[in-house]
């Protein structure tokens, strides 16, 4: 049935909030690009750091030196972990990888590997991407240091914060 008043147009239809919404979608847009423009054009600007970026680890840092038990070792150390206790997991991620009470943690052996080894490519993918591939289907984030990573589920229940942190100055100069 056809209305006996004529309907306004669509834009007369709107709501105050929507064209308030739409008025902000499109000034959000254009603002935001403009910033981005004035900020990239600074002379101040500092491109940023990536997120994934490890520290510089020169080559006589003695991290280089330590294996996964000296990691665990001073996880329990650092009250991060209850114990050195740990389960093997599923080989082909890394020269070594064990799961350690919710935590993953990763060492490669960089000093014998070739860019051309299924190992390398996912310690190189860890750096570069944050995360290894465990499967094909299935990947893991990472955070990599040196010849380390670490990993972990909704399965710790530590504090995840205190645990990174304890990572980061453990391969720290």
């Amino acid at each position: 049935m056809k209305p006996s008043v004529p309907l306004p147009a669509p834009r007369e239809r709107r709501g105050r909030n929507e064209e308030i919404y739409h008025s902000l979608q499109c000034f959000s847009a254009s603002d935001f690009t403009a910033m981005l423009i004035y900020t990239a054009l600074s002379p101040d600007f500092a491109p940023p750091v990536s997120i994934r970026q490890q520290a510089d680890l020169s080559e006589d840092n003695p991290i280089w030196d330590k294996t996964l038990d000296d990691l665990a070792d001073y996880f329990v150390e650092e009250q991060v972990l209850p114990n050195t206790e740990y389960n093997i997991l599923v080989a082909g991620n890394a020269t070594d990888a064990r799961l350690y009470s919710g935590v993953e943690l990763y060492w490669w052996d960089l000093e014998h590997l070739t860019p051309k080894d299924k190992l390398f490519k996912n310690y190189q993918n860890g750096l570069e991407n944050g995360f290894i591939h465990w499967t094909e289907q299935y990947r893991i984030n990472v955070e990599i240091r040196g010849p380390f990573a670490v990993g972990y589920y909704g399965t710790y229940a530590g504090d995840v914060d205190k645990m990174l942190k304890a990572f980061r100055d453990y391969c720290r100069e």
